[in-house]
């Protein structure tokens, strides 16, 4: 509905918009297709107005679509122009976003060390802005890293850390994560205690 009122209005922002969050939704379905074709369009869009912040957006969450559907070198192409565009433009909640998310295309590549410079830069400008929710994930991803380079304590360390900002946010979901990831460091380092 919102799409077709943009449309009636001749508001080409708020069809970009409109688009991308039909793509979104796609995307939390798993209907990888769909959200992709909804996504260029929105793009598209986005690239005849020339609006840098929202081109990044586009290209963030087709990143995201594309990761989920195992295309990695196209997901980290996304990102990566996704992030130059945040850094043209000064975009800090942005670059924190898309940096966290070049940071699981390192992990899932394997390549721990990448990953965890990636995210501290994330959380650098996560921290800086105050998102707090942002700094909780990025958190999570680093300590869950730390854990599969054997540095047990440092992983216990920094879920904790994330654990005690997610306590204060109400998500559950999130939270869930934390403690699933710090029960797996106890683990392998024979606490089971905790």
């Amino acid at each position: 509905t919102g799409h077709a009122l943009f449309e009636l209005a001749g508001d080409a922002r708020g069809v970009a918009s409109s688009l991308d969050d039909v793509g979104k939704v796609h995307w939390m379905r798993g209907a990888y297709e769909a959200a992709e074709r909804f996504m260029r369009r929105s793009l598209e869009i986005r690239r005849e107005l020339g609006d840098l912040r929202s081109i990044a957006l586009s290209q963030n969450n087709l990143g995201l679509v594309y990761q989920d559907s195992g295309r990695f070198d196209q997901a980290q192409e996304a990102f990566t122009e996704a992030l130059h565009l945040r850094r043209e433009i000064g975009d800090r909640p942005g670059m924190a976003q898309t940096l966290n998310n070049l940071g699981t295309i390192h992990e899932d590549h394997g390549d721990h060390e990448r990953a965890i410079e990636v995210w501290q830069e994330a959380h650098e400008y996560a921290t800086g802005v105050g998102d707090r929710m942002r700094m909780a994930v990025i958190l999570t991803n680093l300590g869950e890293a730390k854990y599969r380079q054997g540095k047990l304590d440092e992983a216990i360390a920094t879920l904790g850390r994330a654990e005690e900002i997610s306590a204060t946010l109400g998500d559950r979901i999130l939270e869930a994560e934390i403690l699933r990831g710090l029960a797996k460091a106890h683990m392998l380092q024979k606490d089971i205690s905790q």
